[in-house]
């Protein structure tokens, strides 16, 4: 919704739309930044006053997807006349699967009034074009097609992204669906798809949303189903995303994904597929699926589930020619390409956009995002947060320089820190992969993508030379990269002691009072005493015992197990083994 938003600001005149929401927008939300008025009040009453006041006092309501509670349905069919001034923008569920398919008096009841409600507006929008057609079918209200806009960014990092060679680890990511509901068929799937199992592959089931409690046709114990089909089958490479992603993080996974599979029956998860499309990934849909029949008729790639089973293992991995797919979606997701869509919708209630008019015939313009121009696909994916109930969706995911000894060894140091901390990986301009070294963790970027990296994780200086740690803490501040400290959850460091930008303190170190560290200090699992001065780009190692008043000079590196004792000075560039 907020490139929708941003949208309407720049191609509409100002003050000719409002928007409002229902619910209360996450601060974190980029909606939050924009003027949008919530529906609310002390009280359900109070709610509800502000509703009316704002459907009346609106020229034509555009309602974007009817998701809404019973009693809410209820409201409009009661007050019908905001609907005859009003525009449904269909999302899918709300248009194929919205019936509560019990059989009960009040399930009845309920679908009627939803029924009702949806056949009482005049017009209607469905974002994807197959839709129109089950739409006409079934009501009578004018029908325009106009998608959800993506983002100028979104398109430059996608160009970007979609340049990447396959990872350098050979490992083949395979998405199933993109939610739990049963319409995905995700135990079909799976038993089709398990002829072409490598210990290469691995399979993520987005299933964040769509249990048994949000939507009355599930089945029940349908996702335990799932995850023990696919554990019996593919063991620890079947990973199952129980929480929501960012936005950002999203496309980022998107784009890792070198085979998606959406066997629905329906339009269902375009907002997933033509980004996989652009980013030149493989798609298969069903070909009861009408946006198949789409596509193909299109000139775009596209693979029919029903045809796996033919396949060979070459011809399952051959990714195709997203030439066709990806000016398709730039013809109509862009920016301008959806709002000259949207302008023939608005132009019913109020004047054409004179911006729009004076960009008749302008083509939309694709700029590349440089700093997603990645060389090759990230050889692994920071999703921990998102399947581990221990860990915390806001957790935050460290990016380590260098992949040697080094940096591993304090990426063991940053796991143990979970949950405030999670290693998302290394940054190498030497190595490409550590091929299943240290398991799943493995080198995903290089200095190069460091502004991309930097998005949503954080980037630490766990290189062992202390000079070269310096530079490129430098490095990461003249490109105004965060470099904070980072602080272990079980280290322990005195409140009024000083940090500086870069230190990491492991898990069980300890800080006293009146110690100050300089930038890019590294100490792991060590006691620092009362007063020390600590230089900037120092290394302490595991098990030292550093005692009070004493001063450690600039990339001095203090070897494991040493005690130094009160008052001592180490001289810069020192190395002190015992």
């Amino acid at each position: 919704m907020g490139s929708m938003v941003e949208m309407i600001e720049e191609y509409f005149p100002e003050g000719e739309h409002q928007f409002y929401s229902t619910k209360r927008i996450p601060v974190a939300d980029k909606l939050s930044e924009k003027e949008i008025y919530t529906m609310t009040g002390q009280n359900r009453f109070a709610k509800a006053g502000n509703v009316m006041k704002a459907l009346s006092e609106a020229d034509h309501i555009i309602w974007h997807g009817l998701f809404y509670p019973d009693r809410f349905m209820l409201f409009l069919f009661t007050c019908r006349r905001f609907l005859r001034k009003s525009t449904w923008v269909i999302w899918g569920l709300d248009l194929h699967s919205w019936k509560d398919e019990k059989k009960t008096l009040r399930s009845r009841l309920v679908n009627f009034i939803n029924d009702r409600v949806r056949a009482a507006f005049k017009t209607a929008v469905v974002v994807f074009p197959t839709d129109k057609e089950v739409y006409e079918s079934r009501y009578k209200g004018k029908c325009f097609v106009a998608p959800y806009p993506m983002s100028a960014e979104a398109f430059g990092r996608m160009e970007g992204r979609r340049h990447a060679l396959p990872r350098a680890n050979g490992k083949i990511f395979v998405q199933v669906a993109h939610n739990s509901y049963p319409f995905n068929h995700h135990l079909d799937v799976i038993e089709t798809i398990s002829h072409f199992d490598t210990e290469k592959t691995h399979y993520i089931f987005p299933m964040s949303y769509g249990n048994e409690k949000t939507w009355p046709g599930h089945i029940q114990g349908y996702e335990k189903e799932v995850v023990d089909l696919a554990r019996d089958l593919f063991g620890q490479r079947a990973h199952f995303l129980k929480k929501l992603i960012s936005k950002e993080a999203y496309n980022d996974f998107l784009w890792n994904m070198d085979i998606a599979i959406f066997p629905a029956n329906r339009q269902n998860g375009v907002g997933n597929i033509i980004k996989l499309l652009y980013m030149g990934n493989k798609v298969f849909l069903s070909r009861d699926n009408p946006v198949y029949g789409y596509f193909k008729s299109q000139g775009i790639e596209i693979g029919a589930f029903e045809s796996l089973e033919e396949l060979t293992e070459e011809e399952f991995l051959q990714m195709p020619d997203s030439t066709v797919a990806r000016q398709w979606v730039i013809d109509h997701y862009h920016p301008l390409s959806a709002a000259r869509a949207w302008d023939q919708l608005f132009s019913c209630f109020t004047d054409a956009s004179p911006l729009l008019r004076e960009l008749e015939g302008v083509q939309p313009e694709v700029v590349m995002d440089e700093n997603y121009a990645y060389p090759r696909k990230k050889n692994y994916l920071c999703l921990l947060p998102y399947y581990s109930r221990s860990v915390p969706v806001t957790c935050n995911r460290v990016c380590l320089m260098g992949a040697d000894n080094f940096a591993i060894r304090w990426a063991g140091n940053i796991r143990r820190s979970l949950p405030r901390y999670v290693p998302a990986g290394f940054i190498s301009d030497t190595v490409e992969t550590l091929n299943d070294k240290i398991g799943a963790l493995d080198v995903i970027g290089t200095t190069g993508q460091l502004l991309a990296l930097a998005d949503d994780q954080r980037i630490v200086a766990t290189i062992e030379d202390p000079k070269e740690r310096a530079r490129f803490i430098d490095y990461l501040e003249e490109n105004e990269i965060d470099v904070d400290p980072i602080l272990s959850a079980s280290s322990w460091v005195w409140p009024d002691a000083e940090v500086g930008e870069g230190s990491l303190v492991g898990p069980g170190s300890i800080v006293q009072f009146g110690t100050n560290l300089g930038r890019g200090v590294l100490i792991e699992d060590s006691y620092l005493g009362v007063c020390c001065t600590v230089g900037d780009c120092v290394t302490v190692m595991s098990g030292c015992r550093i005692g009070d008043g004493v001063t450690l000079g600039e990339g001095a590196t203090i070897g494991p197990n040493v005690i130094i004792e009160d008052g001592a000075i180490i001289e810069p560039y020192t190395v002190v083994t015992r």
